[in-house]
């Protein structure tokens, strides 16, 4: 029936089994589908630990399949307490570097970080971006850039994550809207920190290394800012991106165009 492979769930935090996991194993192999993980559901948050959940996981798998050790453990993460409400780039870093040093992980599985319009409502899927090049920034950790450290008002960072967290304890969904729209407002103060002579250097270099896709892109992002994320309802002659009012618009607009270069320098970094 087409099916190349699974991924069967185990646990998820530290009190719950997957009552289907032993059946679903056997059904994959008496099918001669391989299982190439089985995977824990990974709450970062209290009151479990996450060397608790990992414990409580093997001691499942264990007593389930015995031959567990055969499949490869897979985690699927949960949204961290830390940043903005949304796991990012830096949870990502940890993480892998946790499941490494601690846990002998081999390798870190990731859903697409493709972009999406940087306007609302955001593109909820990650398998429906607007560039599978670039990345979105909404995953970036704002006080992990160099310029951060030289913001010389970082408490209106602070006061824009305090606010989308606490927004975010009360919501039941992921609000990818809110979170934006505070992430982009943190990270338009640090994009206007001076850069020293070195890191103006690296990312004038980034920019001639990426070349026209990278300031077509930042355009696009730019205009859709402007005139939203669906491009046939822009002007007609901002609707192709070789057109006179493009680079027009380029042209009285750089800060908002150069941001989007920034941003992606970032998630490049």
């Amino acid at each position: 029936n087409g099916v190349n492979f699974a991924f069967i769930k185990a646990t998820e935090g530290g009190d719950w089994k997957d009552p289907y996991y032993t059946e679903a194993l056997e059904r994959a192999r008496k099918a001669g589908i391989p299982v190439l993980g089985s995977y824990h559901y990974l709450w970062p948050d209290p009151p479990n630990s996450i060397e608790a959940q990992v414990d409580f996981w093997m001691d499942h798998v264990d007593a389930q399949t015995p031959w567990w050790k055969d499949v490869p453990w897979i985690w699927q993460i949960d949204a961290e307490e830390q940043g903005l409400p949304l796991v990012d780039l830096t949870d990502l870093t940890d993480l892998a570097v946790w499941a490494g040093a601690r846990h002998h992980a081999d390798y870190v599985l990731v859903n697409p970080l493709h972009a999406a319009a940087p306007t609302a409502p955001m593109e909820p899927s990650p398998y429906l971006p607007t560039s599978r090049r670039f990345v979105n920034p909404l995953y970036l950790r704002v006080e992990a850039i160099q310029e951060f450290a030289f913001l010389p008002k970082r408490g209106k960072v602070r006061a824009l994550r305090n606010a989308v967290r606490a927004a975010a304890q009360k919501s039941e969904t992921i609000d990818r809207d809110s979170a934006w729209k505070a992430k982009r407002a943190a990270l338009k103060l640090v994009y206007r920190v001076p850069r020293s002579a070195g890191r103006e250097l690296a990312f004038e270099a980034f920019k001639a290394r990426e070349g026209a896709a990278l300031d077509d892109f930042a355009i696009w992002c730019a205009l859709a800012e402007k005139h939203s994320g669906d491009w046939r309802r822009w002007p007609a002659g901002l609707q192709h991106p070789a057109g006179p009012e493009v680079a027009d618009f380029a042209r009285r607009h750089p800060e908002s165009v150069d941001f989007h270069r920034w941003l992606q320098w970032q998630l490049d970094e």
